[in-house]
């Protein structure tokens, strides 16, 4: 559905994943694992593109519902995956990302099999202030150390990932479940 003039939000991917589209088009996060197939009937059926004009895939942070469609697109498009350097360690394996304490570890324990991503490369480490596919970079640790926000000044657009969640009929900050070792 687009939402903006030349942004999409697929629908049904269990996490916010947007499609850009420009001469080239962005996807920004990927979803949970097993929705390849819902994102390239979007850029196939409703933008009436072909899946090698998707270039760039760029991750707000290291989560399995912002990750967990990135190695697969990257394989079947060729687009290139950009985070930051901090999530970028996570998603290769290198780092460990805790999982979140009380009824969240058991519910991660539970879906332990189907959470599961294989780690995999980034391709571009993006850091706060670099401007990449027409986003300037901000770099907003707390829900992750590598989170980043992007800032479409084009479209006076700007994506936040997980910084800020809807709980509670308010804006909250996300709590941070970010355990590093």
């Amino acid at each position: 559905m687009e939402i903006v003039p030349g942004i999409h939000w697929i629908e049904g991917i269990t996490a916010h994943c947007y499609i850009v589209v420009d001469k080239e088009l962005t996807l920004i996060d990927t979803g949970m694992p097993h929705k390849t197939k819902k994102i390239l009937r979007y850029i196939t059926d409703e933008l009436q593109r072909t899946p090698s004009d998707l270039k760039t895939i760029l991750l707000t942070h290291c989560d399995i519902d912002h990750i967990g469609n990135a190695l697969e697109l990257r394989n079947l498009t060729g687009a290139k995956i950009a985070a930051h350097p901090q999530d970028a360690e996570v998603i290769a394996g290198k780092k460990i990302r805790m999982t979140p304490k009380g009824g969240m570890r058991i519910l991660f324990k539970l879906l332990g099999s189907f959470m599961r991503v294989k780690p995999f490369q980034v391709d571009i480490m993006i850091n706060d202030g670099d401007n990449l596919s027409g986003f300037s970079v901000l770099h907003t640790p707390g829900h992750t150390m590598g989170s980043i926000a992007l800032y479409d000044s084009k479209r006076r657009v700007l994506f936040i990932g997980d910084t800020l969640g809807y709980r509670d009929g308010a804006v909250q900050a996300h709590r941070k479940v970010s355990l590093w070792t």
